[in-house]
């Protein structure tokens, strides 16, 4: 949670509206139920019986919003991630503030054209 609430304070400087930050994928799910995003980030590990591919499947088919995850996975969590959830993108942690702004923007451009 503290990285996630760094990344809410990084993403308010740059004019970007954080809706909310949660713990777990079925506290996302819920969120979104209430709120209107244009965008996700998530990590792949998360608490709650839902980790992050889970969760993103279920943001993709239910409420068809990009996901980008934010997450230090290993290599195994990475296969995983290739190929479950597409398309997606990814910012390895430690990451910097333009890698995760050109995440966003291909992210929110490619959902926007598909």
């Amino acid at each position: 949670m503290v990285i996630a609430m760094d990344l809410q304070m990084t993403l308010d400087d740059l004019d970007y509206q954080v809706i909310s930050v949660v713990a777990t994928g079925e506290e996302a799910i819920e969120e979104l139920e209430r709120s209107s995003v244009d965008l996700v980030l998530m990590d792949l590990r998360l608490a709650g019986t839902l980790d992050g591919i889970d969760t993103a499947k279920i943001v993709r088919e239910r409420f068809n919003i990009p996901v980008v995850f934010v997450t230090a996975a290993n290599d195994a969590e990475m296969r995983r991630l290739q190929g479950s959830i597409d398309p997606c993108e990814h910012v390895a942690k430690p990451f910097s503030v333009e890698r995760l702004l050109t995440a966003v923007d291909k992210a929110i451009k490619r959902d926007v054209i598909s």
